[in-house]
């Protein structure tokens, strides 16, 4: 096999839910690429952990995996040309 899977996420908190889709795509790829969203915001009540928090969270969860996982931060961008 030599594919990948994409994700765009904001997990605030990683729960048994995302732990359960990982789980199902790494079972049929090889890369999984995960967009952490909203990363530039924090300390609210809709988003209390920072981009490097929530990184730190799938990564923790993701390091038994037998698939190889890139994490990168994705801002907001408050707009929508649709």
């Amino acid at each position: 096999m030599n594919n990948a899977g994409t994700a765009d996420w904001s997990v605030q908190p990683f729960h048994t839910g995302h732990l359960s889709l990982l789980e199902q795509i790494a079972a049929d790829v090889d890369e999984k690429i995960i967009g952490i969203g909203s990363a530039e915001k924090s300390h609210s009540v809709r988003n209390p952990f920072t981009g490097g928090e929530q990184t730190q969270m799938i990564s923790d969860v993701v390091s038994s995996f037998e698939i190889q996982i890139y994490l990168f931060p994705v801002v907001d961008i408050n707009r929508s040309s649709v």
